[in-house]
């Protein structure tokens, strides 16, 4: 287990936080999957630690130190400390970002709508420190060779999409090869103003045929999607004589099981999980195979959110079938740096949601008892 060393907090903040420390027992199916592979239920971030001696999940020191400083700050509700069930936990955390309150920015609010307070911005660089040891901050990338069956693109608005094909196209230029297919998973989300605009300052890297083609699918409001952006977006970013090379390969995914958005202009959603769980139709059960895909920081969540969707069959895995795919799926992440500073709101919106993902895990390894 690895310590790190708490950060002081200014004097004028600094009061007792009564802490009792999570200690969430495991049950023995449970244990033993962590055992095979802690990741499927710690991810990608450093909030959670096992504890073999006491068979049990706790927090992070690190993780501590996060909710003793926003608990100072009266931005935090005092039980988060205090609570021993990861459960409990995870329900504090998911109340609204405020005064004592949760992590999750308002219901209806993207981020792009965040804004740090002037507490958050007065300790910004606290809170930074804390951040990076809890892996939201730092890249993480992978230098050794890659043969992968599998290249996941996760959907998103139009800059992160470009950001993602861009990114990914680094490692497929040099230690990437993909044996089977890349997938673009995108949605049938209606794309706002702002990012039809953004495409359409595109068109002119196109030959003059696609240019008039794509000139009119973002010209009609039913094929303005994500995942036509998507398609569009690799045909501008990727040079010819690759897109000629991988031109069998590429995949779009077109999630249409989706609900209506927190905000009606911003059309429909389909989340991480539903893609994946449209896209596992290309998963060789019983089989060996290997998976790369990538999450600009801080969403690393969506790493996550792939290998548990795949690992528990979208959670109708037995324990077999469970342990089965653990031992014959590979995973290979990588999480460059965003093109932007996000916000510490923004991040601990993340937090807020990785944990609610822990939590989901633990609730469905603790049901195959």
């Amino acid at each position: 287990m690895q310590v790190y060393p708490t950060t002081p907090v200014s004097s004028e903040i600094h009061y007792h936080v009564q802490k009792q420390g999570l200690k969430h027992k495991l049950s023995s199916t449970t244990e033993k999957i962590i055992q095979l592979n802690p990741r499927l239920l710690l991810g990608e971030s450093n909030l959670f630690n096992y504890d073999p001696t006491n068979h049990a999940i706790v927090l992070a020191p690190q993780f501590q130190s996060l909710l003793t400083l926003l608990i100072q700050l009266d931005e935090l509700d005092c039980k988060a400390l205090t609570a021993n069930c990861l459960y409990d936990l995870n329900s504090i955390l998911q109340q609204v970002q405020g005064n004592r309150g949760g992590l999750l920015r308002k219901e209806g609010t993207e981020r792009w709508h965040l804004e740090d307070n002037l507490t958050k911005q007065k300790y910004s660089q606290t809170f930074n420190v804390l951040l990076q040891q809890l892996g939201f901050v730092f890249p993480k990338s992978i230098d050794s060779e890659m043969t992968v069956d599998h290249c996941i693109v996760f959907g998103a608005r139009t800059e992160r999409m470009e950001t993602r094909i861009i990114e990914t196209l680094v490692y497929l230029q040099n230690n990437l090869k993909v044996t089977g297919h890349i997938f673009l998973l995108g949605s049938n989300r209606k794309l706002i103003q702002a990012e039809i605009e953004h495409l359409k300052s595109k068109l002119e890297k196109l030959e003059e045929s696609q240019r008039n083609y794509w000139s009119e699918v973002f010209n009609d409001p039913e094929q303005t999607t994500e995942a036509n952006a998507f398609v569009f977006l690799w045909k501008c970013i990727v040079p010819q004589q690759m897109q000629t090379l991988l031109e069998d390969k590429i995949v779009g995914i077109k999630s249409t099981r989706i609900g209506n958005s927190y905000i009606e202009q911003f059309g429909h959603r389909a989340t991480t999980e539903i893609t994946i769980e449209d896209w596992m139709t290309f998963y060789k059960a019983g089989e060996p195979q290997a998976i790369f895909a990538l999450a600009e920081q801080p969403y690393i969540r969506l790493a996550d959110q792939l290998k548990f969707t795949v690992l528990s069959k979208g959670k109708k895995a037995n324990t077999d079938e469970l342990i089965e795919r653990i031992k014959n799926t590979t995973f290979y992440f990588a999480f460059p740096n965003s093109s932007f500073s996000p916000l510490i709101s923004v991040m601990l919106d993340e937090i807020g949601r990785n944990v609610y993902r822990i939590s989901d895990t633990l609730k469905y390894l603790e049901s195959l008892e």
